[in-house]
């Protein structure tokens, strides 16, 4: 912890890691910005999106240059996997995946937002990523729009893990009913599916009635309720450090105030014995 060398804080595995992973997502990050996140924060970074479909809009030479920046503090990057679901429904997934190759992408990520694709579409775009171009599949489950049930997102997650997907994006909207955290769906994925396979999104603009704060108090019932090690995503990224330091101990803590009060007292009993 380079100056603090004498405070106990909890310790993290080194990159690569297959648990406690950290996805930023990248909305139009120029280089620079990009530079100064790796600086500070690159070590505790894992995964970066390259939103959507931004990856079309900038110029192939910044794009390709991004994904090396990343690449070179051992941050994988992905296209959005809407961007994907977009050259599904016109037919050109080949082309959509030949182009992530030539830019120089490790990853991508296979979703169903926008496009309907059934649990044969989803195996047939992970195997045909894995098998014949070499990514690293990031699948997803759950929609932004309309609610499903824990039992289909299971049955989701199982197909595209059984597929070849190495982790599964669960979906932030899910967690809500009109701005209120759903915990029983969390709970349902946890007891049927290993959490080390599940990445938790955070919640975003899409789900209506986001606010910062909710956004905070998710990223907090996350570390606390599941672990350090919990797998999370949609960090922005300059929520690197603060994230980090949620699981390592020494950031804000998620409690209630009765619970403050409560150990104040149990401190002043102890000292007047």
């Amino acid at each position: 912890m380079n100056y603090f060398k004498g405070v106990d804080v909890i310790e993290r595995h080194a990159k690569p890691r297959d648990a406690g992973i950290t996805m930023v997502v990248d909305f139009g990050m120029g280089l620079n910005q990009v530079e100064d996140l790796m600086t500070v924060g690159g070590e505790y970074v894992d995964i970066a999106k390259i939103a959507v479909g931004t990856s079309a809009l900038m110029p192939p030479e910044v794009l390709k240059r991004k994904i090396q920046l990343y690449a070179k503090h051992q941050v994988s990057t992905s296209p959005g996997g809407q961007f994907l679901e977009y050259a599904y429904h016109q037919g050109t997934e080949k082309a959509f995946f030949d182009n992530c190759q030539r830019a120089g992408f490790p990853s991508i990520e296979v979703s169903a937002n926008d496009v309907d694709i059934d649990h044969a579409g989803k195996a047939r775009l992970i195997k045909t990523a894995t098998q014949d171009y070499g990514f690293k599949v990031l699948g997803e489950t759950g929609a932004k729009y309309e609610k499903s049930t824990p039992a289909s997102m299971v049955a989701d997650i199982e197909n595209m893990l059984g597929a070849g997907a190495w982790k599964i994006f669960v979906e932030a909207a899910e967690f809500f009913d009109a701005g209120k955290l759903n915990r029983k769906v969390i709970d349902h994925l946890v007891k049927k599916v290993p959490m080390s396979d599940l990445i938790f999104e955070l919640p975003g603009a899409w789900i209506k009635g986001t606010t910062d704060d909710m956004v905070h108090d998710f990223m907090l019932f996350l570390v606390v309720e599941l672990g350090h090690e919990v797998n999370v995503a949609n960090l922005a990224p300059d929520r690197v450090l603060f994230l980090e330091a949620q699981r390592r101990g020494i950031g804000t803590k998620h409690r209630q105030p009765e619970d403050i009060v409560g150990q104040q007292m149990k401190r002043k009993k102890k000292a007047a014995n």
